[in-house]
């Protein structure tokens, strides 16, 4: 049984295990700074810090424990803000710790999904009000004798600049990356889509073989109840059983490896011929059950340096957007060419489709845009597509040239191809 295996909730920062994490990181930071401020007797900044460590934090983890995910993240966001406006009270605005106010705009966009738009922007606007009243307001509730201003307060305006920059760009680290496994899962979530929309195919594709082996047994198990056994006839059978048995196993080989999270595979070179094929030995089925008629015209092999599993991926979508678009014509077909385009390879996906239309196809390559029927298609595919091939170095396209639907795959061709196409081998 082939288990396949994948997470229909893609990452994000804002899960409570990586709030936490986030949340226990900022104040030791800031405890670090505490003691530094301590030493200098900068009493107010340590005030600061006191209230947000015994009072603030622990708040932020009883309401995320209690699943108050919204009031957490609020009161987080408060608490980091409020520290910065303190601590620049406390100095005075002489070493300019308002400086951190601009990272504390980021903050949101880590502690928040990326959808939540008006979280996000609410919580963008704390530290600018913030800011405002280190200008304008609070410095006349504190006493003079509490408010420190260092010797060399160059020095600290120099380390407060370089400190904000820095935990800015963690911040944007820290967003990027969550990104990307959101791209991740989104890649894994389509590639399930593909295979659930296969299925039926590749169960009948199994159960086929399946049903040839369980005959060849009772043949052989037939011919051995025979006073005289025919061996070269029993050996005839054995070799349909184990090709059988190989198809088989080439059709599970091929599910396991596209069901798998392929993005840190290293490159590797393969013909274009052989992922072609693979490709087609899980939607074959398909295709025959909806009398398709698929044509190859793949004389030009070139070796590619790629992610096969992700190239897959790229032309199973193609084939399965054909399968849904033409399925319901008089006579179906899909046709697949590739060609020499000097150091590149060109994969033509062309059907009996009788092209889209303008306004579409300036739409299709959008995430989450897509005409097929609702819970039939995510919209997913072709966005999807141009990202795998571009992450390859190559280019995807809809060939409005063709009065047929076409759309190009172009690959760089590996260096060994290169070289014997150069010399005409």
């Amino acid at each position: 049984m082939i288990n396949l295996k994948f997470n229909n909730n893609p990452p994000s920062f804002s899960g409570t295990k990586q709030f936490f994490k986030f949340l226990y990181t900022i104040w030791i930071v800031v405890a670090f700074y505490t003691v530094f401020y301590g030493l200098m007797q900068a009493y107010v900044a340590c005030l600061a810090v006191a209230i947000g460590t015994f009072i603030l934090s622990p708040l932020n983890i009883y309401f995320e424990k209690l699943k108050f995910r919204q009031t957490s993240r609020h009161l987080f966001l408060l608490s980091c803000n409020f520290y910065i406006y303190v601590t620049s009270l406390g100095f005075g605005h002489s070493v300019r710790i308002e400086y951190y106010f601009l990272p504390a705009i980021l903050i949101p966009i880590v502690v928040f999904d990326s959808t939540d738009r008006k979280n996000i922007f609410f919580g963008a606007l704390i530290p600018i009000f913030c800011w405002v009243l280190t200008q304008y307001a609070g410095a006349e509730f504190i006493p003079q004798e509490w408010i420190f201003t260092p010797q060399s307060p160059n020095l600290f305006i120099t380390i407060n600049f370089l400190g904000a920059y820095s935990i800015g760009g963690v911040f944007m680290l820290i967003f990027a990356n969550t990104i990307n496994e959101q791209k991740s899962s989104l890649i894994t979530s389509a590639k399930m889509s593909s295979l659930g929309e296969m299925a039926s195919g590749i169960a009948h594709e199994i159960n086929n073989p399946l049903s040839v082996i369980l005959m060849k047994s009772l043949q052989i198990k037939s011919h051995l109840n025979k006073e005289n056994i025919n061996k070269d006839q029993i050996i005839e059978e054995l070799i349909k059983i184990e090709n059988t048995t190989k198809r088989i196993a080439k059709i599970i080989k091929g599910l396991k490896s596209f069901s798998r999270n392929s993005d840190k595979d290293p490159l590797q070179k393969v013909n274009v011929n052989d992922i072609i094929n693979d490709t087609l030995e899980l939607c074959s089925e398909k295709l025959k059950s909806k009398s398709i008629n698929l044509e190859k015209n793949t004389s030009f092999n070139p070796t590619i340096s790629c992610q096969p599993i992700q190239i897959s991926q790229v032309f199973m979508n193609l084939v399965q957007n054909s399968i849904d678009a033409i399925e319901k014509h008089e006579l179906p077909w899909i046709k697949i060419t590739t060609q020499q385009d000097s150091d590149k390879v060109k994969i033509y996906f062309t059907d009996s489709g009788l092209g889209i239309s303008d306004d579409v196809v300036e739409k299709m390559m959008q995430p989450f845009y897509t005409t097929k029927d609702i819970g039939k298609g995510t919209g997913l595919g072709l966005s999807i597509t141009k990202g795998i091939i571009e992450d390859h170095n190559g280019e995807f396209y809809y060939d409005k040239t063709n009065p047929n639907t076409t759309f190009v795959v172009t690959l760089p061709i590996a260096i060994e191809s290169k070289q014997m196409a150069i010399e005409g081998k």
